[in-house]
């Protein structure tokens, strides 16, 4: 709820606005419908060999959601935006 009132509070101030919510961890799928991006992995590349998301998640459309890796390769960047944002 607290997310929700921010975010109309935000778009009632600048409609345009775009909200982007980094919750450190995994979000609940509702989420998605309050923000227009969501951060949901933060950490060096290695460590997203390991990260395992759920299967709801891989249907959210790739516009909606952020993922920051670091300490990666210019290869590693490459590999991983074209494995989430074919299209680019």
């Amino acid at each position: 709820d607290y997310y929700k009132k921010l975010a109309l509070y935000v778009k009632s101030k600048k409609p345009n606005a775009i909200v982007v919510l980094n919750p450190g961890t995994t979000p609940d799928k509702n989420y998605f419908e309050i923000a227009d991006n969501i951060v949901v992995f933060e950490n060096p590349c290695n460590d997203y060999k390991n990260y395992s998301q759920p299967d709801w998640l891989k249907t959210v459309p790739y516009y909606k959601k952020s993922y920051l890796w670091y300490e990666c390769t210019f290869e590693d960047y490459k590999s991983l935006t074209k494995k989430f944002a074919p299209s680019l």
